[in-house]
């Protein structure tokens, strides 16, 4: 997937998962997730700044995909990322028994 900023700046990125109105994701580069809540129909990001998000599935359909390697990992960061998906799923379970989401 690409990210693209309101500055022009493109991110390549990894799905990590999606939920309803929310996707978390791994940034080529980056140490740790990032995720991207819709609103109104428009992704804003953690800092609170509108992205737009191509979905490789879109994009690609019909291409042999080779790129996922890229995106492979070292056991140590697998091991930090399901460390903050745990973390999150906990905190995404206490926002559901919570009638107010805020997003930003």
């Amino acid at each position: 997937m690409t990210i693209h900023r309101a500055d022009g700046y493109r991110i390549e990125a990894a799905l990590l998962a999606r939920h309803q109105d929310a996707v978390r994701v791994a940034v080529r580069g980056g140490e740790d997730a990032v995720e991207f809540k819709e609103w109104n129909g428009t992704w804003i990001s953690e800092d609170c700044e509108p992205v737009r998000i191509d979905f490789d599935w879109d994009e690609r359909a019909s291409e042999p995909s080779s790129q996922e390697c890229s995106f492979l990992c070292s056991p140590e960061r697998a091991r930090r990322v399901i460390r903050v998906l745990r973390r999150d799923l906990i905190i995404a379970e206490f926002m559901t028994a919570s009638t107010h989401h805020r997003v930003c």
